[in-house]
Formats: structure tokens, sequence, C-alpha cells
């Protein structure tokens, strides 16, 4: 299901991939550790067919990461993702 949503622009999908943070999204602060893994598992299949979408939200970890707010999003399974995805796609320089 998110995979099909991932489809469009890179602007669209980035937005996307930005609105998995906030409480409403599978990234949220109430996302089981199941829904955090699923939502992951579709988004690393986005990620490896669109290097774009992947280094976008590298880069969205990477800001929370350097703004020390990194532990205000979503909860402690989603955090290790965007901490995975940061390193990955966005390392530091």
């Amino acid at each position: 299901m998110f995979a099909e949503m991932m489809q469009g622009t890179p602007q669209a999908i980035a937005s996307m991939a930005t609105r998995l943070v906030p409480p409403s999204q599978r990234f949220g602060k109430m996302a089981t550790a199941a829904d955090v893994e699923k939502a992951a598992v579709e988004l690393e299949a986005v990620f490896a067919k669109r290097p774009a979408v992947a280094k976008q939200v590298g880069q969205i970890g990477r800001r929370f990461i350097k703004a020390g707010r990194l532990d205000m999003y979503g909860t402690p399974p989603a955090r290790v993702y965007l901490k995975k995805w940061a390193d990955k796609y966005a390392p530091t320089r």
C-alpha cells in the first residue's frame, strides 16, 4: 500500500517521506514495531528503485540528527531506521 503512494515526482515522494515522521503516520509515536518494520521494508524497496528518494529521506534524517531533535520524532524503532538511512544516504562530511 505505502509503496504505491510513493510513486510520482521526486518532490511528491519527498513530501510523502517527510510525512512519515509526524504522529499521524506510521513512523509516528503510536506506531508499533510491526508498523515501523512494514513501512521501512516498503520504503527500502522504493529506495532501491529511486536513489533520489533515498537521498532525500537520508537528508531529512540527517537534519533531525544535526539539530539534536531525532528523539522528538517517531518511536525508538523508527529512529533506528531514520539514523540508518541518514548514515547510509546522507553521511556527514
